[in-house]
């Protein structure tokens, strides 16, 4: 469903280490922690191993991440994993603790959609993203155009330098959603003719079902367009749904989200039909805080980052 860029670790001189350290770094540290285990079974006692200051984030149980250690924070967890890099995103934390960025220069993982029950953390994510974009880039490297049920939900979001345009589905004219479309979309096309330049664009769309119903076939056929091809100009889409109204979304507007972060779904049936993988069981994640990611062959559970709007 689409690459992205996971589990970067930096070294003390701000470079991303590769993949190959990271799991080999985390693969030591879970050594550590079962030696003791293995000694016992063995017959041999060995005291636990000292603690590793350095050892903020990786390799802490999901019980520990959401504890004493804050590093689901993201103020926290930028402080103590930053510097990131710009042009970049930060999706949330795995359960071994390494966040999960996603590279905005690199198109591979298309466009994004968040799905799930209402109460599932779509919005809670949704603004997570925004708030690192918002952290971790200039206005001038990123900026955002936000679509939303409720715009006071973002509101110090809209506030920031980043923010270019802001519209209520409820409140709007469905001209003026169409108008912020189509100018999305000519962006696109004028941007495949040449080198894309800055700053990379997000729209931002909370409530996908609701703003669709909106539109005229003319402004689905260019949200549809901006969805699908303007990553490859650096004008991303990233959208949350109601899962208990994914059904009726047109099957070209879900397919052409290249990524589907898929939250709790109480429904076995829609998880399937939004995630595209029949066999995916949503129902174990922790509503309004955790999210499949698809991740190789398979689906990566990570947690969305708290922002100081989460109360």
């Amino acid at each position: 469903m689409g690459i992205i860029r996971t589990n970067v670790l930096y070294d003390s001189n701000g470079l991303p280490m590769s993949t190959f350290d990271v799991h080999l770094i985390s693969g030591l540290k879970a050594l550590e922690r079962l030696r003791p285990l293995l000694d016992t079974r063995r017959g041999r006692s060995t005291p636990p191993p000292a603690a590793d200051p350095s050892d903020e984030i990786a390799g802490l149980e999901p019980e520990q991440l959401r504890g004493e250690t804050e590093t689901l924070n993201l103020e926290s967890l930028l402080e103590s994993r930053g510097p990131f890099p710009a042009y970049s995103a930060l999706l949330g934390v795995g359960e071994d603790g390494l966040p999960f960025l996603l590279d905005l220069t690199n198109p591979a993982p298309g466009a994004l959609l968040i799905a799930g029950d209402r109460g599932s953390g779509k919005t809670r994510l949704l603004r997570a993203i925004l708030a690192s974009v918002v952290s971790m880039n200039t206005s001038e490297q990123v900026a955002f155009n936000l679509i939303a049920n409720d715009p006071d939900e973002f509101a110090n979001l809209t506030q920031t330098e980043h923010c270019l345009e802001v519209m209520s589905v409820n409140e709007s004219l469905s001209e003026e959603l169409e108008a912020l479309i189509d100018g999305l979309a000519g962006i696109v096309e004028e941007r495949r003719r040449s080198t894309p330049g800055d700053p990379t664009l997000v729209l931002a769309i909370d409530g996908l079902e609701a703003c669709l119903e909106s539109l005229s076939d003319q402004g689905f056929a260019r949200l549809y367009y901006l969805v699908k091809h303007g990553p490859r100009s650096r004008v991303w889409t990233i959208a949350s749904l109601s899962s208990e109204r994914g059904r009726p979304v047109d099957g070209r507007m879900l397919a052409a989200f290249r990524t589907h972060m898929i939250g709790h779904i109480k429904n076995a049936e829609r998880a399937g039909y939004l995630s595209g993988d029949s066999s995916l069981d949503t129902r174990d994640l922790e509503s309004g805080a955790q999210f499949y990611l698809p991740y190789g062959e398979g689906w990566f559970r990570f947690w969305a980052c708290e922002t100081g709007m989460d109360e």
